[in-house]
């Protein structure tokens, strides 16, 4: 019979972890780049749909039609994975598609 204790404890190997992979990305970097894309994305949100009108196109039309654009670039998001098993700046950069746009 098994005498209660302390937990055991699992540890995982942690060889030269400093808080991101080295030589490939920085997190707080790849942060900062999400973010910023993401403002500017926010301001092209708002851009976009005025320069349809102001090309004629009707104000009903204009924005049904880029909302349906900028819903797509949130579709990028789920090829992250796939991209960031090759580099992972590349996840990084369909991450900032679909932020970018979605906050539009």
């Amino acid at each position: 019979m098994k005498t209660p204790g302390k937990p055991r404890r699992i540890s995982l190997p942690t060889r030269g972890y400093q808080g991101d992979v080295p030589g490939i990305i920085s997190w707080p970097f790849a942060i900062v780049v999400i973010y910023t894309v993401a403002t500017f994305g926010s301001i092209f949100g708002g851009w976009l749909p005025k320069k349809f009108i102001d090309g004629g196109m009707d104000a009903n039309k204009a924005r049904k039609l880029s909302m349906f654009i900028f819903a797509l670039f949130p579709l990028t998001v789920l090829m992250a994975s796939r991209l960031g098993e090759i580099n992972t700046w590349l996840a990084v950069a369909t991450i900032v598609c679909g932020s970018a746009y979605l906050s539009a």
